[in-house]
């Protein structure tokens, strides 16, 4: 049993977030290197949170590390179809529904594109790209070059992070309402009480979590080895997809601070590959028809309506914090949800209605 689980998973934070940057300074980005050095910290953390080194747990622990510089030293070396067979291997022998996230259908999504747009725009416009542009989808963590996939994160401001930080006045969002449950692979850091409730099973899987968060260090390389683990795993997701009810994959963010704010939520995102094409409309039917969304809108065309209400907490003998949280009431006073408060009062509609 690991000793104080809640400073082990701050420490595993860490290495991903903080050590993960000075090993990929140090080593001139060898991506080989830097996963190693995340490698000995993980083992190291295990042993001084009162996991034996002589242990079968410990040794079982090794092997999974073992098994994804497997994967990681074919997909370099070319032979990506047996680095995909390794990969299905490994999460096949660890999979179990303890590592199923089933999305509540009243928890709303968000998602943000850069537009310039600012008028009588389609829902279609902020969903995944039609498939008559699939020339144009870049490489990204959890989804390769030509292939659609619709990403969300729960909240707005989770939703800039990944896209680093754009001008909000260059922003389109919208808010998505699924139309029922869904499941997807949960590659979160988990929190303390779901590690304690499944220990043996994430002492094992952290290692998949830690390749597959790692951030990229170099945004502008057409070729990221960052991506390699995780786009293998949404591979899984889609090839396993119907025997296991999943949809896609539910991570944390590799843009995780605190920054800003201090909330977990904020950092979960989800990706789901299209999962039917194509389709006479571009858009896959079973994904358009899993949510209900708001038409695009924008900070700038809200501000001007006047939909955004202005907060004044200059009297102090008025001021309370949320719950007596300051992160909580931080994020309540942020643009990011004052913008997801107006986005509650729109209609949501299938993007179909617009077609």
């Amino acid at each position: 049993m690991v000793l104080n689980p809640e400073n082990f998973l701050d420490m595993v934070r860490n290495a991903i977030f903080e050590r993960s940057q000075v090993f990929q300074k140090d080593y001139s980005n060898d991506f080989e290197k830097v996963l190693s050095g995340c490698k000995l910290d993980y083992l190291t953390l295990l042993i001084s949170h009162g996991i034996d080194s002589d242990s079968s747990e410990f040794e079982s622990i090794k092997k999974v590390w073992d098994k994804i510089f497997n994967i990681l030293t074919s997909s370099l070396s070319g032979r990506r179809s047996t680095a995909y067979t390794q990969l299905k291997n490994l999460l096949n022998g660890l999979f179990s529904e303890g590592l199923i996230y089933t999305h509540d259908k009243d928890i709303a999504l968000y998602r943000m594109r850069i537009c310039s747009l600012r008028k009588n725009i389609p829902r279609k416009e902020i969903f995944h790209i039609p498939f008559n542009l699939i020339r144009n989808i870049k490489t990204q963590r959890y989804s390769t070059p030509g292939y659609p996939c619709l990403y969300l994160a729960k909240s707005l401001y989770g939703s800039w992070e990944e896209m680093h930080r754009p001008p909000i006045e260059s922003t389109l969002v919208s808010r998505f309402s699924p139309t029922g449950n869904f499941r997807v692979l949960d590659l979160r850091i988990p929190t303390v009480e779901r590690f304690k409730k499944l220990e043996d099973l994430y002492l094992k899987y952290l290692p998949i979590i830690i390749a597959c968060t790692i951030p990229v260090r170099n945004a502008e390389d057409v070729f990221k080895p960052e991506y390699i683990i995780p786009q293998f795993v949404l591979e899984w997701s889609i090839e396993k997809g119907p025997k296991h009810k999943l949809l896609g994959v539910i991570y944390t963010s590799s843009f995780f601070n605190r920054e800003f704010f201090d909330l977990d939520y904020e950092w979960e995102n989800i990706a789901l590959p299209v999962q039917k094409m194509p389709s006479k409309t571009n858009y896959c039917p079973v994904l358009a028809s899993l949510f209900k969304l708001t038409k695009p809108t924008c900070y700038e065309y809200e501000v001007m309506l006047g939909n955004l209400r202005l907060l004044s907490f200059n009297d102090e003998d008025n001021f309370q914090y949320l719950d007596g949280d300051k992160d909580k009431t931080a994020y309540y006073m942020s643009s990011f949800n004052l913008m997801e408060e107006v986005l509650m009062t729109k209609e949501s509609d299938l993007i179909y209605r617009d077609m």
